[in-house]
C-alpha cells in the first residue's frame, strides 16, 4: 500500500477517499494489527480537503500527527469547503458534485453529461472551471443556492443559468 500512496494516481482521489480506502486495507487485519496498519501509512496521507469533523476523528483516534492538523487547518477555506456537495440543478433534477481533491483543489463533476474541471477564483465572487474544449462553467453563491452559467467557448457571453440546490 504504501508504494501505491506514492503514485501520482493517487492526485486525482480526495484526500477522504484515500483515508477511507486505507481503513479498508487496513480493516482485512485481524484483531489489534488494524489500528497498528492504519498508523504506519497515516503520515504518508493527505489531509487537506478533509472535513473538519473528520479531521476531529482522526485527532481522536491519535491518526493524524500535529504538524497533519496544522497543514490541514491552515489549509482549510471556508468559502471553497462550502462549495463541497451534491447539487441539484434544473426542472429535471440534474446533478453535479463539487469535491475537494487531496491537494486543496475543488473538482466540478457533472456526470451524465461526462464534464468536470477544477473551480479556480474569478471576479466578482465567481468561481469558473474550464470543461475542455474551450467550455466553461462558473458559480457563485446565491443565499444558500449556487447560481451556474455555462458557456460552449471563452468568446461566448454566459448563458443557461440555473439555480442549483444542495442535496448533501
Amino acid at each position: 500500500l504504501k508504494g501505491f500512496l506514492t503514485l501520482s494516481s493517487c492526485n486525482s482521489l480526495t484526500s477522504q477517499a484515500l483515508w477511507e480506502a486505507c481503513r479498508t486495507w487496513a480493516s482485512d487485519s485481524a484483531g489489534d494489527a488494524q489500528p497498528r496498519k492504519l498508523m504506519e501509512v497515516a503520515p504518508m496521507l493527505p489531509v487537506i480537503g478533509l472535513q473538519l469533523s473528520y479531521l476531529a476523528s482522526l485527532h481522536e483516534e491519535d491518526l493524524i500527527s500535529k504538524s497533519q492538523m496544522n497543514e490541514a487547518l491552515r489549509s482549510f477555506d471556508v468559502d471553497c469547503a462550502s462549495l463541497v456537495g451534491v447539487w441539484n440543478y434544473g426542472s429535471s433534477g440534474q446533478l453535479y458534485s463539487i469535491d475537494m481533491k487531496s491537494d486543496g483543489k475543488l473538482k466540478w463533476q457533472e456526470q451524465a453529461m461526462g464534464l468536470g474541471g477544477i473551480l479556480e477564483h474569478a471576479e466578482g465572487h465567481w468561481y469558473v472551471a474550464d470543461l475542455g474544449g474551450g467550455q466553461q462553467i462558473r458559480l457563485k453563491w446565491q443565499g444558500d443556492n449556487l447560481l451556474s452559467h455555462y458557456r460552449p467557448n471563452p468568446e461566448d457571453t454566459w448563458r443557461n443559468e440555473q439555480l442549483g440546490t444542495r442535496l448533501r
